[in-house]
Formats: structure tokens, sequence, C-alpha cells
């Protein structure tokens, strides 16, 4: 559900965060090691995102706030 959020609300901040997590990935400095993506389930930011909008991807950007905001992320943050 975040990342549906971050990518309608800052898209440039997610192919920002996707472009630094493929240069990991792709690095050889970490080939051979335990290099996982962010959620720890081997798939990257745009599978994770595909898989959030096959769930999430009809509610709207304000339904998407209201519902995170009744998920216990009631912090202020940029996205």
């Amino acid at each position: 559900m975040d990342l549906v959020r971050l990518h309608r609300k800052a898209p440039a901040s997610f192919d920002l965060w996707a472009h630094y997590e493929h240069r990991k990935l792709t690095s050889p400095k970490w080939a051979h090691t335990r290099n996982h993506t962010v959620f720890g389930n081997n798939l990257t930011l745009h599978e994770n995102l595909e898989i959030g909008m096959k769930t999430y991807g009809t509610l709207s950007t304000e339904e998407l706030d209201a519902l995170r905001m009744t998920r216990g992320h009631r912090n202020t943050t940029g996205f």
C-alpha cells in the first residue's frame, strides 16, 4: 500500500529509490552475498509495486492516505 502511495505522490522519489536498489543488486561488490531487497522477499521494488497495484490500485490517493492513517502510521512524513 505504501509503495503505491509513494509511487503516486512522489514518483521521482520512488524511481530514485528503485534506481539505487537496482544499482545495489547488480553491483559486483555485493555478488555472492546475502543481498536481499528492501522487503527481504527477493522481489524488487517494481515487482512489489505490481503486487501492491493489484491489491490497492483501484483506490484513490485520498483513500490510500486515509487507509495509511488507520494502520498505525500517524507519523508526519514528506510522503
